[in-house]
């Protein structure tokens, strides 16, 4: 079962543009007057008092039941309903041009008839249809009047200019300034939090500005920026494109395609946004800070392209650029794209470097600082990122903040949690209808299946893997399918299948270039071994060894070249210094495979002895990890040395330590089948915790605890947290 989850992919991009986890419009009642902050619907969701929706029977009864009202009473009641369900004393009392305290008497005959009700600092109506049936009472040719009216109480009360948008638009035509501006602060006010809402405002906005009025460029950038923080690219593309065709002045047609240089990333237009920005720079006229903007996102455009050089000049270019004009959004872009490039160079130290930098500007991307320090082995500093990335990233950032905590766990070894916080960014990027790292969570969700000896749950990964890469085609995402496909042949022991995938990648790039598959270059060079494809192999070895001379100090760079050179040689000396070098590493899984390989080495090589305790560790590790499949494979190694050397491998000193013999299953249903996450999140929720303050706890995003609950209800066949908290009871272990 899936709930929620969405971020760029590894070759794709965590740019300055890359912005999931965007909410749609939500709100209260519109119109609803209440404390300052809280949301209103646009003027598409008002209830419309003269509509099917309000029962002429209703409407007659109402009059019915106030025909004996006090004037002053009725027409509190009237105010209120224009005001909303909820609404505060003294906003009516000053839509009735009247002091609050003359009001008195009219509010406890209302209150005492049952139409109000006092809920806390503000009055309700009894009951919205009861709201309805006043409103409908009030003469149409009054209402937007008063809805006006209302708008300007608000915000001269404090209120937020959300509160009085929808009283704002009741009536409004092309033309009307007021209400313009008044729905360009709503959007702003809103737009960190809801910008579905913010980008439903400044849509409307726009489209009451006159073609011929000089602001109709500045409403619709505005336009145009809340559309992309809500992930609705193509309409801010179609937005873009709309003002475009009005040829504006060359300052603000450079700024127009600037604004929309995040929604052709996010499109995987990369060739497009690199046209744009060139002729927007070509023509002249762009203020320096809006050029330095463009040179960037020509920099991040060209960090898909094989030619990483002439990237990172144009990087550099547009860094010295903003740093020279002080403009925030292009320093943000060309560090960006500069880190960008350089993780696709495969030089971890200048990545770190820039996203460091990058998140010191904007701490938003704490996130891709994350995930820099991964590359670079340094986790515990990852965790650290991670942890302030909790509180500092934003809700838009959401789905970057998932996939780099799953990369965090995935790298750790817990291989529940990996999946876990990749299948809710899934949920997340699907819900906010913006893919960018689908088809990389699939092809790691196909890995961990195999690893758990669960081919067909691989399969279908691939399936959903080239199902997303039809709408996102570009080479990082072409290159992993290719990567999944020669993955499973070989599973399927179809050398030759594998192999061809691994060449149809290397046509795409080098197996090295791209970033998700690094760690995995061992699984190819095996797969190349098998085929008997000896020139693939060593293209393969050349291309890991360059990667190790361009981060010396990472273990996993420099330990993997070692293996694949160890493998391609058949040389136990090279696999025996790989294993160490990752010893000193943070990837136990990495490290495990590393050990199988060296103990096959040595077990072909008559060395029994020293082969079974590095297979040994190898199994712990993967035992430790959940890789049943994995684990079980070393252990009829373990067997098959047991029996050639003519002891049991079992009586070994020490053999059971971390081990429980033969690789269990877990089981699908019961307490039994929790991982160890949906334990803790299960204690949490059984004692009372809500889902963020459980999130707050485990120190991750309230989305992964909400797919953690929503596997431990199916598994444990619950419907309800009461039901979750009598299991948790009853079980009365601590563990």
């Amino acid at each position: 079962m899936r709930t929620e989850g969405r971020t760029p992919d590894a070759d794709t991009g965590t740019g300055a543009h890359a912005r999931t986890g965007a909410t749609s419009s939500t709100g209260t009642d519109a119109g609803t007057s209440t404390a300052p902050g809280t949301d209103a619907r646009t003027t598409a969701e008002l209830p419309d008092a003269t509509s099917p929706f309000v029962p002429t029977g209703l409407v007659s009864g109402v009059r019915g039941r106030i025909g004996t009202l006090g004037p002053d009473t009725l027409t509190l009641l009237r105010m209120g309903a224009v005001l909303g369900r909820r609404f505060a004393f003294l906003d009516a009392a000053a839509l009735c041009e009247r002091p609050p305290a003359t009001l008195i008497t009219a509010l406890d005959e209302a209150l005492r008839a049952g139409l109000l009700d006092e809920d806390g600092a503000l009055l309700s109506f009894r009951h919205d249809l009861l709201r309805q049936a006043v409103y409908a009472d009030i003469p149409t040719s009054a209402r937007n009047a008063l809805h006006r009216a209302a708008a300007h109480r608000l915000v001269a009360s404090g209120h937020r200019p959300i509160d009085a948008a929808s009283h704002v638009l009741r009536g409004a035509e092309p033309g009307d300034e007021e209400a313009v501006a008044l729905l360009r602060r709503a959007a702003d006010d809103v737009l960190p939090v809801t910008p579905g809402l913010a980008a439903d405002l400044m849509t409307r906005a726009l489209e009451l500005v006159r073609p011929s009025d000089a602001a109709r460029f500045d409403v619709g950038e505005q336009a145009i920026v809340c559309l992309i923080r809500a992930g609705r690219d193509r309409e801010a593309l179609t937005t873009c494109d709309g003002l475009l065709a009005a040829q504006p002045p060359l300052a603000v047609f450079g700024r127009l395609q600037a604004t929309l240089g995040g929604a052709l990333w996010s499109l995987d237009l990369a060739e497009e946004l690199c046209r744009r920005a060139e002729a927007a720079l070509a023509v002249g006229g762009t203020p320096p800070e809006v050029a330095a903007r463009l040179s960037a996102l020509r920099a991040l455009a060209l960090s898909r392209g094989r030619d990483l050089g002439v990237a990172r000049a144009v990087g550099e270019e547009a860094l010295a650029a903003a740093i020279a004009t002080g403009d925030r959004p292009a320093h943000v872009q060309a560090l960006s794209a500069l880190g960008e490039i350089a993780l696709n160079a495969g030089d971890g130290a200048t990545a770190l470097a820039r996203f460091t930098a990058l998140s010191v500007v904007d701490g938003a991307f704490r996130p891709e600082e994350a995930v820099a320090h991964q590359h670079v082995d340094r986790f515990d500093s990852a965790e650290e990122s991670l942890r302030r990335a909790q509180t500092e990233a934003g809700s838009h950032r959401q789905a970057m903040l998932l996939w780099a905590q799953g990369q965090q766990h995935l790298g750790r070894g817990r291989l529940d949690d990996a999946e876990a916080h990749f299948e809710t960014m899934e949920d997340l990027e699907d819900a906010v209808q913006t893919p960018v790292q689908q088809v990389n969570s699939r092809v790691i969700r196909a890995w961990i299946a195999l690893l758990r000896g669960n081919r067909a749950g691989a399969g279908e990964q691939l399936v959903a893997a080239r199902e997303r890469l039809a709408v996102k085609p570009n080479p990082g995402n072409r290159a992993v399918v290719c990567f999944l496909e020669a993955l499973l042949a070989g599973h399927d022991r179809d050398a030759r299948s594998a192999v061809d995938a691994l060449r149809r990648l290397q046509e795409i790039g080098p197996f090295m270039r791209w970033r998700l598959l690094r760690t995995w270059v061992g699984t190819a060079v095996r797969t190349a071994l098998t085929a008997g494809d000896r020139a693939l192999a060593e293209d393969l070895v050349a291309q890991a060894t360059a990667h190790a001379e361009r981060n010396p100090e990472v273990p996993t760079a420099t330990g993997t070249a070692a293996l694949v050179a160890g493998l391609a040689a058949g040389d136990v000396g090279l696999l025996q210094r790989s294993v160490s070098l990752l010893a000193a590493g943070p990837r136990p899984l990495v490290l495990a495979a590393a050990r199988t390989d060296l103990g096959r080495a040595l077990l072909a090589a008559g060395r029994t002895a020293e082969a079974v305790p590095v297979l040994a560790a190898a199994q712990d590790a993967f035992a430790a990890a959940g890789a049943d499949a994995a684990a079980a494979d070393v252990r009829r190694l373990l067997d098959g040395a047991g029996r050639g050397s003519g002891t049991d491998a079992e009586s070994r000193p020490g053999a059971g330590a971390g081990r429980t013999g033969a690789v269990r299953d877990r089981p699908a249903q019961g307490w039994g089948a929790l991982t160890a996450s949906e334990r803790k999140v299960a204690r949490l929720i059984a004692g009372g915790h809500t889902n963020r303050s459980a999130a707050e706890a485990l120190v991750v995003s309230p989305h992964t605890v909400n797919t953690h609950l929503t596997s431990v209800f199916r598994k444990l066949t619950v419907r309800s947290r009461v039901q979750l908290a009598h299991v948790v009871l009853a079980r009365g272990d601590a563990e």
